[in-house]
């Protein structure tokens, strides 16, 4: 395993702009909601916590929640990662698709969504089957998901399960990869199946953007594509979560959540977005535009 030594500096300023992008989101509406970070202030930038964020809040609230109890919340997660986009995803659960596990109906989903553009999300990309176009693409990948749902669930369920175990489990699924295999995952830590993971606190997918947001940590290249670079960037992120239980880094009031993995992996996507623009001087894709 490769060993990487974390920067204090550096760590300092990873959890002050988690500090201050969350005292956005605390100050959204009010009179005090614009911040003095130019940073903040020019481009978009996700919410510390996943959980804020506006499709993921639409998803927990009208899909995820009602069925955390129920093994049909794993295709139905499938389901709402693979199209991503709210007023997709309105559609379907308003003619009653997600009613229960065996709501699921392909063709009508693909003559409601037949003329529907955009069909998906823009917050990251969708792949499909080679030959199909986007609609008929992530129907068949739903219908996968449904035909082979209780065969995972009987692997997830007779033990408590982690969440390395299931994201290698969906890896092989079609048009899968580490990240839409961890999309899915973090959202099932929300639910039955993965809420008493024992990994919740020491295991993360650290992607291609959290080992460049790393790589600012460490003051050295954390490559994606080395096994070893992401075992040690997995050990750096766990000393991450424990230094988020100090004040001096995330204040431990009751309206600050506190941080798992996944918070520390997402942040660090984050991050390595705001060094790129307040150290390299670079632009980002998408301008901020306050509301």
């Amino acid at each position: 395993m490769k060993e990487f030594k974390l920067i204090d500096k550096e760590v300092n300023e990873y959890f002050r702009t988690a500090r201050e992008r969350y005292r956005i989101m605390l100050r959204r509406g009010s009179l005090l909601s614009r911040t003095t970070d130019p940073v903040f202030q020019d481009w978009f930038f996700c919410n510390v916590f996943r959980e804020d964020d506006k499709t993921t809040k639409w998803i927990k609230k009208w899909i995820r929640d009602p069925h955390r109890n129920d093994p049909c919340v794993l295709w139905m997660m499938v389901a709402a990662r693979l199209f991503n986009k709210i007023s997709t995803l309105e559609i379907l659960v308003d003619e009653g698709l997600f009613k229960d596990g065996d709501s699921w109906d392909r063709d009508k989903a693909e003559s409601l969504l037949e003329n529907v553009k955009p069909l998906t999300g823009a917050a990251y990309m969708v792949h499909t089957p080679y030959g199909m176009d986007k609609l008929r693409g992530c129907l068949k990948l739903i219908n996968d998901a449904l035909v082979d749902n209780h065969r995972r669930i009987g692997l997830i369920i007779p033990s408590v399960t982690s969440q390395e175990d299931v994201w290698n489990m969906l890896l092989p699924a079609d048009c899968f990869g580490p990240f839409m295999a961890y999309e899915i995952v973090t959202d099932l830590k929300h639910t039955f199946l993965l809420e008493n993971a024992p990994d919740l606190m020491t295991w993360a997918n650290p992607g291609p953007g959290a080992c460049l947001g790393l790589s600012r940590l460490v003051g050295e290249r954390v490559s994606y594509g080395s096994d070893s670079h992401r075992t040690g960037a997995v050990e750096c992120m766990q000393q991450l979560v424990k230094y988020s239980q100090y004040h001096h880094y995330w204040p431990q009031w009751e309206d600050w959540p506190q941080w798992d993995m996944r918070t520390v992996e997402h942040w660090l996507c984050e991050h390595a977005k705001y060094t790129k623009v307040a150290v390299e001087g670079k632009r980002m894709k998408r301008k901020y535009s306050p509301k």
